[in-house]
């Protein structure tokens, strides 16, 4: 089939020398749109109207050309290069079949040679196939006149070929075709850019965890319940735990722009312009910034690789202009934000100098972004959460929740079901402790490493007194009665005979601050120090030591305000509590004590990699790591690895402690 092409929708854009044409590209990456089986029947601006006829007086494969009665040229016809190349006529014998290094010519200038494959039948047909540019019209000389076989018009680019087959000279009048007196291939001489433009939809859920205390005589909004019991009489209190999500979505576009030179000549590009809904000078709508790689060859492109980690060096400001060699690419990449999803169009420019010893012009290409119908979210960002609770005994929140829906039409807003926990805990009526505040917590822990997002928690508490208890210390009149004043009357202090753990509220006010009788177990804390008898002496309280770097001691970890979702302070308190209760006699499994271990050596490393404790920033693994950690320990603290829980409650009262 003939490849003859006629003037398509481009627009020529000709100004200073500097920009050659316009291409719009609606195909793939580095294809170009074409005009098949049509032909170019208007006069060229420099060929003579009374030299040109309108078509053939006979025709190839039902194919009209146009003619011109005399020897017509590249340049006549308003292109910039040629080849020439002599296959009959004269020549006795034709010219071979074979593949020929022509001279190729800007103008009257010859730049170096290029490769063309030449086939001939009869001596009166000719085919021709380039070997890495484009051809934007042949001209096939035979008898008196030319025909002009044209794939792109002057000044335009997209319609070229790079061959064509059985091209004949202009028909006699007796409707014999004369025998080939030469072949001259006109060339667009620009460079060949291309680009792609991806319209990409990323979403991110957001989660939200509450608690509440799912009993009618609850208040403050289910947060806090008071209940009296006897001694041994129970009550079991259940619990609702909620999680949510929310999520937001970013629209964005990105892509790549290669722009090659086939030409032997070389081209000195001097900028390249990126812009999202605009011209191609971009004095209407928005530049985008580019980072682009330095010249490689032909053999190191590679046109689906859009990563810049992978590219050669890129270039900087100070290396421009560039002057791009034949074969050699140049690749820019670039992204932006989009507000919504309506259609766009993305133009890229790139411009050349006008010095005359570099002669190749630029060039613009555009691309639509579009935003599919059927719109979905490529990435998906923290689409899991794990959920915890320290009263979970039974473990019906052990499962992740997750939403991992993209299809962005689905769920225009958030569903209103949460995603709901239902449990419940038995609390005792004990005259040990007769006034017993319970504070627990449920919290999330992303399950996300790469990407950076706060967890959350939610509390509840439920106040226990026990009543109708004795009073009477002790109604035996017998003066030994207290006899042995060794013993020891506060029963929440030998607990390692047990095996069973203690949580963060209960080392937070078991200290040497109160309100609850001290535990001996933080005087463990130092061993180094000489501990006098009077172990909550000022200035000697073990509690009060420097927690690593964190700027406070250790008790005022366990009791200082943070934000929600401080993965510092989430496992901060919980390794405290952990450490505690090891030091306590409590049994410590082997992953827990890695737990530990790597726990201490995250919150150590301000000590370590910040000189005199100053300003660390935590990278989005060590956060997302130390949430887990923390997790892990609150797990153990409260019973659910390792040794149970303690079955007994010791009394907190939540309130802060004396300054330090």
């Amino acid at each position: 089939m003939k490849h003859i092409f006629g003037p398509g929708p481009s627009t020529v854009l000709r100004g200073s020398g500097k920009l050659l044409g316009v291409l719009i590209a609606f195909s793939l990456f580095w294809g170009c749109s074409t005009n098949e089986d049509s032909t170019l029947s208007v006069p060229f601006a420099n060929a003579p109207d009374a030299q040109q006829q309108e078509a053939s007086q006979c025709t190839v494969g039902g194919d009209a050309l146009v003619k011109y009665n005399y020897n017509v040229t590249c340049e006549d016809l308003g292109y910039d290069g040629s080849l020439k190349i002599e296959v009959g006529g004269d020549l006795n014998p034709p010219v071979e079949d074979g593949t020929y290094e022509l001279p190729f010519y800007i103008g009257k200038t010859q730049y170096g040679t290029l490769l063309v494959t030449i086939t001939t039948l009869d001596g009166k047909h000719v085919s021709f196939e380039a070997s890495s540019f484009d051809v934007a019209a042949a001209i096939v000389k035979g008898g008196p006149g030319a025909n002009v076989y044209v794939y792109e018009a002057p000044g335009e680019s997209g319609g070229e070929v790079m061959g064509d087959d059985d091209l004949i000279s202009p028909c006699l009048k007796n409707g014999k075709i004369p025998a080939l007196s030469h072949l001259t291939l006109c060339l667009n001489v620009d460079l060949n850019v291309a680009k792609t433009a991806n319209a990409i939809v990323d979403r991110t859920f957001h989660w939200d965890i509450s608690k509440k205390i799912d009993e009618e005589d609850a208040i403050e909004n289910g947060k806090l319940l008071q209940i009296g019991l006897t001694q041994g009489e129970s009550r079991d209190v259940k619990y609702t735990v909620d999680v949510t999500e929310t999520w937001n979505d970013l629209f964005s576009a990105n892509g790549c722009i290669r722009v090659e030179n086939p030409w032997p000549a070389k081209a000195n590009v001097s900028e390249i312009i990126d812009c999202l809904n605009g011209d191609e000078n971009c004095t209407t709508g928005i530049p985008l910034p580019l980072t682009c790689s330095k010249m490689m060859t032909s053999e190191e492109f590679n046109k689906d690789d859009c990563t810049t980690e992978t590219w050669p060096a890129a270039l900087t400001s100070g290396d421009w202009p560039v002057e791009l060699d034949m074969d050699h690419i140049i690749k820019c990449a670039y992204a932006s934000e989009l507000s919504n999803t309506l259609p766009r169009f993305n133009v890229a420019t790139v411009y050349t100098s006008e010095d005359v010893m570099f002669p190749v012009s630029g060039a613009t290409v555009a691309e639509d972004v579009l935003f599919p119908d059927a719109l979905l979210a490529e990435n998906m960002h923290n689409t899991c959460v794990q959920v915890m609770d320290e009263m979970d005994e039974e473990g019906i929140m052990a499962s992740d929740v997750c939403d991992t829906d993209n299809d962005l039409s689905v769920y225009p807003t958030p569903p209103a079901d949460p995603h709901s926990f239902t449990y419940s805990h038995l609390f005792e009526g004990n005259c040990s402790f007769q006034h017993n505040t319970t504070i627990n917590e449920a919290f999330l822990n992303p399950l996300d490493n790469d990407f950076d997002t706060e967890a959350d928690m939610d509390t509840a508490m439920v106040d226990v007194f026990t009543s109708a208890c004795s009073t009477d210390a002790d109604s035996d009149s017998d003066t030994d009665a207290d006899t042995d004043s060794d013993t020891d009357t506060d029963t929440d202090t030998d607990t390692d005979a047990d095996d069973c753990t203690l949580t963060q509220g209960y080392w937070r006010t078991h200290s040497c601050h109160g309100p609850a009788p001290y535990d001996e177990t933080w005087n463990e804390l130092s061993d180094s120090q000489d501990i006098p008898e009077d172990v909550c002496s000022e200035n000697v309280r073990p509690e009060d030591n420097a927690f690593f770097c964190s700027g406070h001691s250790w008790i005022e970890i366990l009791w200082t305000p943070s934000a929600v979702g401080d993965a510092y302070m989430i496992l901060a308190r919980q390794w405290i509590a952990a450490t505690l209760n090891g030091l306590n006699g409590t049994t410590i499994p082997p992953d827990i004590a890695a737990a530990l271990e790597e726990g201490e050596t995250l919150l150590n490393k301000p000590c370590i990699e910040a000189p005199r404790c100053g300003p660390y920033v935590y990278s989005s693994e060590d956060w997302a790591r130390m949430k887990v950690l923390g997790g892990i320990l609150n797990y153990y603290n409260n019973g659910l690895m390792g040794p149970e829980h303690c079955d007994w409650e010791p009394p907190v009262d939540d309130i802060p402690p004396s300054t330090c």
